[in-house]
C-alpha cells in the first residue's frame, strides 16, 4: 500500500471537500499496517530546489494538505498506526527514525490484511 488513498483524500479536502466524503471511494481497500508520515515545515519546503514546480506545489495549498494529513490522522487514530517522522532533522537521522520503526513493524506486524476504512 503506498499514499494513493490517503493522499487523494487529504488533497480532495483541501479543495474543500468534507473529508468524510473524500474518504468513501477508497472504502474497503487493504490497510496498511503502518503509515510513515513525513512531516516537514513549509519554510523547508520552500526552500528545496525543485519546490513550486508542480501544480499543487502552491505554500497555502500546501498548508492545506498538511492540515487535512493532521485532521486524517486524528480521525484514524484509533485503528491505525500512523508514525509521525520529523523531516526537517539531518537526514540521516531521519533514515534511522524510519528504519527502527520499520524494523519494529516486521516483526509486530499482524498476519491478516485488514481494511483501510
Amino acid at each position: 500500500m503506498d499514499r494513493y488513498a490517503y493522499s487523494g483524500v487529504v488533497y480532495t479536502a483541501a479543495k474543500g471537500w468534507d473529508l468524510e466524503w473524500c474518504m468513501k471511494p477508497d472504502e474497503g481497500l487493504p490497510k496498511p499496517d503502518v503509515v510513515f508520515y513525513l512531516d516537514t515545515s513549509q519554510d523547508v519546503l520552500c526552500k528545496r530546489s525543485e519546490y513550486g514546480r508542480e501544480v499543487y506545489e502552491k505554500r497555502d495549498f500546501q498548508e492545506l494538505v498538511q492540515q487535512k494529513y493532521h485532521e486524517l490522522a486524528q480521525k484514524l487514530n484509533t485503528n491505525h498506526k500512523w508514525i509521525k517522522i520529523d523531516t526537517n532533522q539531518e537526514i540521516q537521522t531521519v533514515h534511522h527514525n524510519i528504519c527502527h520503526h520499520f524494523n519494529d513493524l516486521l516483526v509486530n506486524s499482524p498476519q491478516t490484511l485488514q481494511v483501510l476504512w
